[in-house]
């Protein structure tokens, strides 16, 4: 069966109007907004909470990395071989660590 050259032009037609009309129920509309009402979408609020675990971190970053009288201790514990570990006690304070 041929289709007339007039009815596959109206049928193309059809066929992309549907398409189009699939397209944009697929794409939600953005509401529109005004000027002010945008500026409030973008406000930020921080809790009070924000603002203590900010100052904990502050704090944290005060405290040394390396407890300098602890290395002393157990390098003279070494020095004088009074400084035994045994894998088990390793062992468990890796355990420890990660609980």
């Amino acid at each position: 069966m041929k289709i007339p050259s007039y009815l596959s032009i109206k049928i193309r037609d059809a066929y992309f109007d549907q398409l189009s009309e699939l397209k944009r129920k697929k794409t939600p509309e953005k509401p529109k907004t005004s000027d002010t009402e945008r500026v409030k979408a973008d406000e930020i609020i921080l809790s009070s909470q924000s603002a203590e675990i900010r100052k904990i971190e502050e704090l944290s970053k005060k405290i040394p990395d390396i407890r300098q009288e602890k290395v002393e201790t157990i390098k003279e514990q070494i020095e004088s071989k009074e400084y035994s570990i045994t894998g088990a006690l390793v062992a468990k304070s890796i355990i420890n660590f990660f609980r």
